[in-house]
C-alpha cells in the first residue's frame, strides 16, 4: 500500500486516481472554463423557523409570496450576466447592476456592498422610489446572491472527500460528499465572525458563492452536505448542493442549477445597459 494511499485515508480524501473524481474535475472544468452559457436557478432552502431566507425563497413567507419558477441566466465571459424571471429583468456586473423598472426603462445602480450584508441580511439603502423600496431592495439582493456555475465549480477536486459514480438514463451521475469549508462556500453560509476579513468586490460573481445565511453573533454554524453533478456524454448539465446548516435552527440549502448552451449564449444587451457598462 503507497503513501498516497494511506495518505488519503488519513487525511479523509479520495485517492488521487480516483476515476469518479477525475470525471468530476474533467466535467467541472468544462464550465469552468467556458466563454459562455445558460443556467436556470432554483433555490429550494427551507429552515425549521421563519426569516430571510437566501436568494428569494423565504420558507416564512405565504405560498403566493413564493417564486414558482427559476431564474434564467445567460453568462458571457468579460460581459455583464442576464438574469430573468417572470417580469424581473436584471443585468449584473462585477459592480453595477441593471433592472428595467415598471415604466419599461433602464435604470444602472451600484451593486449592494457585500460588507453590508455580511451577517445575511439584505442590505439597505435609498436608491428606490417611494412605496417599492423594500420589494426593490429584496430583488437587487436576490439577484446578488445567485451563484454561478464556474465560480462553484472551480476548483471542485479540493472540495470533496468522496466521490461516487451512478449510471442511468442515458447519463452519469457523480455525487460528492463536500469539506466542512466547501459545504459552507457553496451553501453561501458567511465565514464565522472571528474568521471574517474585509468583504472585497466579487468580481461578478454572487457574493460568497450566492449569498450568506444569518450565523447570530459569535455562533458558529456547523455545515454538511453533497454535491451532485449529472454528466451527459462530456457535458456537465445538472449541479445540485445539498447542505446541511446546524446551529440554533436547523437550515437546509438546496440549490439546483441545470446549464445548458455551453459556449452558445449570446444575449443581446439593450443599448441603455452596454451604454452604462460601457460594452461596445
Amino acid at each position: 500500500m503507497g503513501w498516497s494511499w494511506v495518505g488519503s485515508i488519513v487525511l479523509g480524501l479520495a485517492p488521487a486516481d480516483d476515476p469518479a473524481r477525475r470525471e468530476l474535475e474533467a466535467a467541472a472544468q468544462r464550465i469552468v472554463v467556458a466563454r459562455s452559457y445558460t443556467f436556470e436557478y432554483v433555490n429550494a432552502s427551507s429552515r425549521a423557523t421563519s426569516g430571510d431566507g437566501a436568494d428569494g425563497d423565504d420558507p416564512g413567507a405565504p405560498p403566493e409570496e413564493r417564486p414558482r419558477e427559476p431564474w434564467r441566466v445567460e453568462f458571457v465571459r468579460d460581459r455583464p450576466a442576464h438574469f430573468v424571471r417572470g417580469r424581473s429583468d436584471f443585468w449584473r456586473g462585477a459592480r453595477k447592476l441593471s433592472y428595467r423598472d415598471p415604466k419599461n426603462e433602464w435604470v444602472t445602480i451600484d451593486r449592494p456592498d457585500p460588507a453590508a450584508r455580511a451577517d445575511g441580511r439584505a442590505p439597505r439603502g435609498k436608491r428606490a422610489e417611494s412605496g417599492t423600496a423594500g420589494r426593490l431592495l429584496k430583488m437587487f439582493d436576490d439577484v446578488d446572491r445567485i451563484p454561478m456555475p464556474h465560480d462553484l465549480l472551480a476548483g471542485v477536486g479540493r472540495k470533496v472527500v468522496d466521490v461516487t459514480r451512478e449510471e442511468g438514463d442515458g447519463a452519469v451521475t457523480l455525487v460528492a460528499t463536500l469539506t466542512k469549508e466547501a459545504a459552507r462556500e457553496l451553501a453561501g453560509v458567511p465565514p464565522a465572525p472571528a474568521a471574517r476579513s474585509g468583504a472585497a468586490d466579487s468580481g461578478g460573481a454572487g457574493a460568497g458563492a450566492g449569498g450568506g445565511e444569518p450565523s447570530g453573533e459569535g455562533r458558529e454554524l456547523q455545515c454538511a452536505g453533497t454535491l451532485r453533478a449529472r454528466v451527459a456524454g462530456e457535458a456537465l448539465v445538472n449541479l445540485e448542493i445539498d447542505v446541511l446548516v446546524e446551529g440554533v435552527t436547523e437550515r437546509r440549502v438546496k440549490r439546483t442549477l441545470a446549464i445548458s448552451l455551453v459556449d452558445a449564449t449570446a444575449p443581446a444587451l439593450p443599448p441603455e445597459v452596454a451604454a452604462a457598462f460601457g460594452v461596445n
